[in-house]
């Protein structure tokens, strides 16, 4: 006749196919929950307190390296060294941003065509009003909180590290920008304009390679300017120094500009 189920040995094989069925489906659940937690993975926060060491290359023009930096920022100091060797910058620029000494504060500018020495250079100084009110720096990590999580990919960063990281996809002023940590870490690896706004064909796509970053307060002197330099005595305090840093880039009325919008801002207009 026909066999039927039965016995100690089928109760044991159909529990546990059933065991298995409810751990496939949990499984799934959590597999999913994991994907949507993923996809939703918001850009760390990054110390505005470091020192970081930047190389900018042109992808418009089959990666020409335009500017090597190296930045020292303190935010809750209120004081930023920028130093700038490249085409961008036409030779050597440094930019010294203190709103956080007294009587008053001071922004200097100094810089010269490659090869020149600090006692070559020309220098600007301008007297700021120290109070936060009219001196403070904009965070450098001034990033989209909704941001596009598009998972990790391998970037060859201009140093030749192969570095696995976070990347996010972000749109501002009509151009898509790419951004990435180093995996599930607060440490930038790189910034990418890839694609410009339509309105203005002659804007290059770029990416900026952060190759050393150091979190934590840069020392004193790191704020210093460099030993040789000469600078005619500051003129008076004016209520918006920022407004003094670019004069040749058209800068919309009222916006303050933040270190990163200037780099940004030196390759749309001195590049050609």
């Amino acid at each position: 006749g026909a066999l039927t189920p039965s016995g100690d040995l089928y109760d044991m094989l159909t529990n546990d196919m059933t065991r298995a069925a409810v751990t496939a489906s949990l499984l799934s659940v959590v597999l999913a929950s994991a994907a949507r937690l993923s996809s939703n993975k918001p850009i760390p926060s990054i110390a505005e307190q470091f020192f970081v060491q930047l190389t900018e290359v042109d992808d418009s023009t089959n990666g020409t390296v335009t500017l090597q930096e190296s930045l020292f920022f303190d935010g809750a100091a209120r004081r930023s060294h920028l130093i700038a060797e490249g085409i961008l910058v036409q030779g050597h620029l440094e930019e010294i941003n203190r709103c956080d000494t007294h009587p008053m504060g001071y922004f200097v500018t100094m810089g010269g065509p490659p090869g020149t020495t600090p006692a070559q250079w020309q220098c600007t100084n301008t007297s700021i009003d120290p109070s936060p009110a009219t001196c403070s720096l904009k965070n450098f990590w001034d990033l989209p909180t909704n941001a596009t999580y598009e998972g990790t990919a391998t970037l060859t960063l201009s140093t030749g590290v192969h570095a696995v990281c976070d990347g996010w996809m972000y749109w501002s002023n009509a151009e898509q920008y790419s951004f990435y940590t180093h995996k599930n870490t607060a440490v930038p690896a790189r910034l990418a304009k890839v694609t410009t706004d339509p309105a203005f064909p002659s804007y290059h796509k770029w990416h900026l390679d952060f190759t050393k970053f150091v979190p934590g307060a840069p020392a004193d002197d790191a704020f210093n300017a460099p030993r040789g330099v000469h600078c005619n005595h500051a003129p008076l305090p004016v209520a918006d120094y920022m407004k003094l840093t670019l004069p040749a880039i058209k800068v919309p009325h009222g916006r303050v500009l933040s270190i990163m919008d200037r780099i940004s801002s030196w390759q749309n207009s001195v590049l050609p």
